[in-house]
C-alpha cells in the first residue's frame, strides 16, 4: 500500500497501514512519509490522545487489537435481537428502490430479505451481504472497492469513500456499536465510521439498526447524528423512558417485537 491514494493525509495513511498490518514502527513511518522520527513520536502521541491507535516500544498498535470483535463473533451475540430488528426493517424494503447496505452482523440479516424484492439496486462495502444478494438474480448488485477489513468481511478506505460520492440512493441500512442521545450512533474503528459516513450522505433515508444492549453508550467515533437520522430501529427489550427521550428528541424509533424462547449468549 502506497501513500499516494490519501493525498499527503499522514494521520488517515498511519489508521489505514494499521488496519492492515496491526502494528507499525516509528522508522517505517519515517520511511513511508519522509518526516522525522521526532516529528513521527509526535504525531502518534497526538493520535493516542485521539483513541486513533495505542503507542508502543518504537511505534504504534491498531487500537482493534483490543476492542473491535470479528464480525464472526459479533453474529454469535444477541442474534434474537438483530433477527427480530432485521424482520421489522425488511418491511422498508421496497422494489425499485436504490438500497444501501452497510456491513455489520444486524444488516446482514436484514440482507436475507432481499430474495422478496422483484428488482432493485444493491450497494453494499461487505462480501457477505454482495453474497447473500447475489443469490436473488433480479437484484442488480454494487460493490465498491477499497482495502480489505477482513474483522468485517468489508472494503474501507479512500476508494471506497471515491465510490459513494456523488451517488444517490432511496434508502440506506447501517449498524452501530452505540447509540447515545447526544450525539448519536457510534462505531468503534475510524475507516468503517469514514465511510458509512459517506454512505448515508448518498441516501434520501437513513435507518440505524441498533439493538437495546448498545443504547445509552458513549461512542468512540460519531457516526451520525439524531438529527441527520430518518430512524432508529431497536427492540423490545429497549428501555421504554429512553424511547420515549429519543422520540420527544424528534426521531422516529420503531421498536421489534422480540420472542425470547430461544436466546443466544449475550
Amino acid at each position: 500500500m502506497t501513500n499516494e491514494s490519501f493525498i499527503r493525509d499522514d494521520e488517515l495513511y498511519i489508521v489505514h497501514l494499521l488496519e492492515v498490518r496491526h502494528r507499525v514502527t516509528v522508522q517505517e513511518l519515517c520511511d513511508a512519509l519522509d518526516l522525522a522520527p521526532s516529528t513521527i513520536r509526535k504525531k502518534l502521541a497526538d493520535m493516542e490522545s485521539r483513541n486513533l491507535l495505542i503507542r508502543s516500544h518504537g511505534g504504534a498498535v491498531s487500537v482493534d487489537t483490543g476492542r473491535d470483535d470479528p464480525v464472526s463473533s459479533k453474529a454469535l451475540i444477541n442474534t434474537h435481537l438483530k433477527k427480530a430488528i432485521a424482520a421489522v426493517a425488511s418491511g422498508l424494503l421496497k422494489n425499485n428502490q436504490t438500497i444501501i447496505l452497510a456491513g455489520g452482523s444486524t444488516v446482514t440479516e436484514l440482507s436475507h430479505y432481499l430474495v422478496k424484492l422483484r428488482t432493485a439496486t444493491i450497494f453494499t462495502n461487505s462480501f457477505s451481504i454482495a453474497a447473500t444478494a447475489m443469490q436473488n438474480h433480479n437484484l442488480e448488485v454494487h460493490m465498491n472497492g477499497g482495502i480489505v477489513r477482513a474483522r468485517s468481511a468489508c472494503l474501507v478506505g479512500p476508494d471506497a469513500l471515491k465510490f459513494y460520492r456523488g451517488r444517490t440512493a432511496d434508502i440506506a441500512f447501517i449498524g452501530c456499536d452505540s447509540f447515545n442521545e447526544k450525539s448519536g450512533a457510534g462505531l468503534n474503528n475510524i475507516l468503517v465510521a469514514e465511510l458509512e459516513q459517506q454512505m448515508m450522505k448518498c441516501a434520501k433515508k437513513r435507518y440505524i439498526l441498533c439493538d437495546s444492549s448498545k443504547l445509552k453508550k458513549e461512542n468512540t467515533f460519531q457516526l451520525l447524528a439524531i438529527k441527520d437520522m430518518t430512524g432508529l430501529i431497536t427492540d423490545n427489550d429497549a428501555d421504554p423512558a429512553y424511547i420515549n427521550l429519543l422520540q420527544e428528541r424528534g426521531l422516529e424509533v420503531i421498536v421489534a417485537p422480540v420472542t425470547h424462547t430461544h436466546r443466544s449468549r449475550s
